[in-house]
């Protein structure tokens, strides 16, 4: 189910953010959501790809930064620390002109990142 079945609704949703049908690419991520809460508990996981990350980088992409809040939330309470994350929330935070929360948020992902080589970039959430 990881597979390329997995993987389809995924492509579907990037495809469809990049000529900008916006609700299209919102469906098709959150159907590649439903297949990776389907599949069960392996380590290592069947599904790497951070779909969740991807739902709320397209939100903030399409001016719903409440709405990227919640699905980043969402993932944090699913996979506590997550560095990709914690970034994209804070810039859902700093969107809604909650500052201060962002930047607490902020401190979380240079804890979480601290031995990372690279630092994500609002443009690849």
């Amino acid at each position: 189910m990881g597979g390329p079945l997995g993987k389809a609704p995924v492509l579907a949703g990037k495809a469809a953010l990049a000529r900008g049908d916006g609700e299209e690419a919102l469906r098709r991520f959150r159907e590649a959501i439903a297949i990776e809460d389907s599949m069960p508990y392996l380590e290592p996981p069947v599904w790497r790809y951070p779909v969740r990350e991807a739902l709320g980088g397209a939100l903030l992409k399409l001016g719903r930064p409440a709405d990227a809040e919640a699905v980043f939330r969402e993932d944090l309470a699913r996979n506590p620390r997550s560095g990709r994350s914690l970034f994209g929330l804070a810039h859902a935070l700093d969107r809604q002109g909650r500052r201060e929360e962002a930047e607490r948020v902020r401190a979380l992902f240079r804890e979480a990142w601290h031995r990372a080589d690279l630092r994500p970039t609002p443009e690849a959430l």
